[in-house]
């Protein structure tokens, strides 16, 4: 899974020479620390084992 954190550069600050200034989007967070599962595969998991009785491997 890839996250993709976007930045932003003032144009009137480069333009004007006063330095740039680069802002940055948050990256959200993993529902599960170290795990690669989004919110949505997570809950389609869990859908489908108590809906179904699948097991989880």
């Amino acid at each position: 899974m890839d996250h993709i954190q976007h930045a932003y550069k003032c144009k009137y600050c480069s333009q004007r020479n006063l330095g740039d200034k680069i802002i940055k989007a948050a990256v959200p967070k993993a529902p599960l620390n170290h795990g690669l599962g989004s919110a949505s595969l997570i809950a389609h998991s869990l859908y489908q084992k108590y809906e179904y009785n699948l097991l989880l491997i």
